[in-house]
């Protein structure tokens, strides 16, 4: 069965990031993408989902907090289309705005009970189907040429029928701020997490 679904949570209170979260969560501020358009992140990540033949999207936020995506991806008001009319790059990011907004769902985490929790909640939308698990705030690449971290994810769990985990390696001084895979020595395929 090929991978269609992708899952991104975006219902962390975005303390490593305080005081810039105070006003806006962390999966809404900007990078300037590789197409030159400054973008909020989670935009970035869904762009990378649907260009790797993800059909369908389901954010995780927080109870009551879908409105900041929502209002992000949605299509232009009457006003909005005049002041960009003379701007046709920016017309069409708008639109293709709209276009993306027909592919997200929002599932709500009622309370925060961690990462696992959120995830749990798609649990129905998802239905049994396999997908891709992503964190709202963390912009995944590669370089230019090759296929996205996401398009790698689908091409092996679809080749294998299997679960698979993207990794990289990092240095040894920055185990403190990551998650940590300990590879059983018989069977290096075999891997436990174990956060740093």
């Amino acid at each position: 069965m090929t991978t269609r679904k992708a899952v991104i949570t975006a219902a962390g209170r975005g303390t490593r990031m305080f005081p810039a979260t105070r006003a806006i969560q962390k999966e809404l501020l900007p990078l300037v993408d590789r197409d030159g358009l400054c973008k909020p992140t989670i935009q970035i990540i869904v762009e990378e989902c649907l260009r790797a033949g993800i059909e369908e999207v389901c954010i995780v936020v927080e109870r009551g907090g879908g409105l900041p995506f929502r209002e992000h991806f949605r299509a232009f008001t009457d006003d909005e289309r005049r002041v960009f009319a003379k701007k046709p790059d920016l017309l069409a990011a708008g639109e293709r705005l709209a276009e993306i907004s027909e592919r997200i769902s929002y599932v709500e985490q009622p309370s925060p009970e961690g990462f696992g929790h959120a995830v749990y909640q798609a649990k129905d939308w998802v239905g049994g189907e396999p997908f891709v698990l992503l964190l709202g705030d963390h912009v995944y690449t590669t370089e230019n040429g090759k296929p996205s971290p996401v398009a790698q994810l689908i091409a092996v769990a679809d080749a294998t029928g299997g679960s698979v985990t993207g990794v990289r390696l990092d240095p040894e001084a920055d185990i403190s701020v990551t998650g940590v895979l300990q590879c059983a020595a018989q069977n290096p395929a075999l891997a436990a997490d174990a956060p740093g």
